[in-house]
């Protein structure tokens, strides 16, 4: 296995067909030993957003993944989540803030994540309906899903309707 340390020196670039543009790595490094592998502060942009990922993966027999505990911060893109939501959704704009967590063995792994949401919209393909979410949060783990003060203005037809979600799940 190799082992040693490794760094980005200058922007790389990728692309997935599952993001509609480039991913972009500008820094960070690597580190890989027996007990497993690090990443220290990858940062990396999808559609102008940046997000930096912190984090090691232990290492058992055969170096099968064993453990996490990794850590995103930063922005995401409404185009990159769309992309993950196969053909649901069309031309997705805008940006949100990103904070997630997770960590344990990998076969009862601990995940919290925080999404703050400024201004997304978004077309659903099936009906047409032009959905804007102006704000709000929307909080993941282990247990399910809270939104909190999120606010939806759907526009179908000629028709806004508004909406908003608080504390439930």
């Amino acid at each position: 296995a190799r082992r040693g340390r490794w760094g980005v020196d200058k922007p790389c670039h990728a692309r997935r067909k599952c993001v509609a543009g480039d991913v972009i790595g500008t820094a960070g490094t690597e580190t890989r030993d027996r007990g497993g592998a690090a990443l220290s502060d990858l940062a990396v942009t999808i559609e102008g957003a940046t997000t930096h990922l912190d984090g090691r993966v232990t290492l058992g027999p055969d170096f099968r993944p064993q453990t996490i505990d990794a850590r995103l911060v930063g922005e995401i893109s409404a185009r990159f989540l769309a992309s993950q939501a196969g053909d649901a959704i069309s031309d997705a704009q805008g940006r949100a803030r990103i904070k997630a967590e997770i960590r344990g063995r990998l076969d009862n792994t601990v995940l919290t994540a925080w999404l703050g949401i400024g201004t997304i919209t978004f077309r659903l393909r099936d009906t047409g309906t032009e959905v804007e979410v102006k704000s709000g949060v929307v909080e993941l783990t282990n247990a399910g899903d809270t939104l909190r003060n999120v606010r939806v203005i759907l526009y179908d037809r000629g028709t806004r309707v508004r909406g908003s979600a608080g504390g439930g799940h």
